[in-house]
């Protein structure tokens, strides 16, 4: 065998059992073309789902190979030797103590709050149209592009409710069953 003939590579798991997947006369063709390409670089003409899985296995083998090329070519280059004889630095005269000065600074905190309140207040008991309830007697697509505005408007910060139509089945948690809406 010559020098740069490779004599092995590595085959892993996730290769096995992917092609273990196929029928068996579609597996020796992908096991054909994976050493094919691993020991002499050849490519194989495949097709069809041999083709898909070995193109998937293609990149690891590829890297694989480069890997093993750098490495006969004697790999990373060694990094020079120090020189043992050369005398390291000798620290600068300065590094003996420093000096430490008190702090002068006055701080004098000078600030003063000008910010005026510009928000207007809301009764609690006042009402707008954003905090009544849904009426879902109307359509679904009224009910929803409502909700969907109310949603879309969120300056008013407040919570919306669907309210149920008078006289329509409701459920009460309190009983556990279905009775007519009275209203509130």
């Amino acid at each position: 065998m010559s020098k740069n003939t490779k004599e092995s590579f590595v085959f892993y798991r996730s290769f096995y059992e992917s092609i273990a997947l196929l029928p068996e006369e579609d597996q020796f063709p992908i096991y054909k073309a994976i050493c094919d390409l691993a020991l002499n670089d050849n490519t194989s003409n495949l097709d069809g789902t041999s083709l898909a899985i070995f193109k998937l296995i293609e990149p690891q083998i590829l890297a694989n190979n480069r890997k093993y090329k750098n490495a006969c070519k004697g790999g990373r280059p060694k990094k020079p030797k120090q020189n043992l004889n050369k005398t390291k630095a000798k620290p600068k005269q300065n590094q003996g103590g420093t000096k430490t000065k008190p702090n002068e600074n006055d701080n004098v905190n000078d600030n003063v709050n000008d910010h005026v309140n510009d928000h207007v207040n809301v009764k609690v008991n006042e009402v707008d149209k954003d905090t009544q309830p849904v009426d879902v007697s109307d359509t679904p697509q009224q009910v929803v592009s409502e909700l969907w505005r109310r949603y879309l408007d969120l300056s008013t910060g407040r919570p919306f409710r669907i309210k149920p139509k008078v006289g329509s089945l409701v459920y009460d948690p309190k009983t556990e069953e279905q009775k007519e809406y009275e209203g509130e």
